[in-house]
């Protein structure tokens, strides 16, 4: 039964999730230049995506608390790496917390990205929301590298959030709003 069972798991990336999130929510907004070809032949017309191949500003906030290891903030910098290569935003908003968000940087698409994580007390999540109203960062996605061992969820902001959890983090939290998935190979 177990064996059955794995076999019929969906086995789908993560990473394939996270850019799935981050193309649907961040490209550039819907236009009626062009019909959305994929419903024409059903005599539906609806719009398509605009032709800019780059994606809007996102805010990637890396949980520093000192439940996550230096193996995780590895992987945490690797991840966001791949997103800038990938996926190619106008501008990524790096912002490292723990119970306070103690800095925040912003990389351009041809500045060279190094993390420097900062912190290292207990997580809650509520001030990284607090500073994106406070500072007025517009982003069109949030993408949370954590390990979910927090309660504080603060309230749910105006862009979509991925919470993106480590291997070993606590997957069964229920998170207020947004979508989790697990960072696993």
């Amino acid at each position: 039964e177990r064996i059955i069972g794995e076999a019929l798991a969906p086995k789908v990336s993560w990473c394939d999730e996270l850019r799935a999130f981050l193309t649907d929510t961040c490209l550039s907004e819907r236009t009626w230049a062009r019909a959305n070809r994929r419903f024409a032949p059903y005599g539906v017309y609806l719009p398509s995506r605009g032709t800019s191949a780059t994606m809007n500003s996102i805010l990637v906030a890396v949980d520093c608390s000192g439940s996550v290891s230096d193996d995780d903030l590895a992987q945490f910098s690797a991840e966001i790496s791949a997103i800038k290569e990938d996926v190619q935003p106008n501008k990524v908003h790096v912002m490292y917390f723990d119970t306070e968000v103690s800095a925040t940087e912003v990389f351009e698409q041809d500045d060279t990205f190094v993390i420097a994580p900062k912190g290292g007390g207990g997580t809650e999540f509520s001030p990284i929301f607090e500073q994106i109203v406070a500072e007025g960062i517009e982003v069109s996605a949030i993408v949370i590298l954590t390990d979910l061992y927090c309660d504080d969820f603060g309230l749910a902001p105006e862009a979509p959030v991925l919470w993106a959890c480590v291997a070993g983090g606590d997957m069964s939290r229920e998170v207020p709003f947004g979508h989790v998935v697990e960072m696993r190979g």
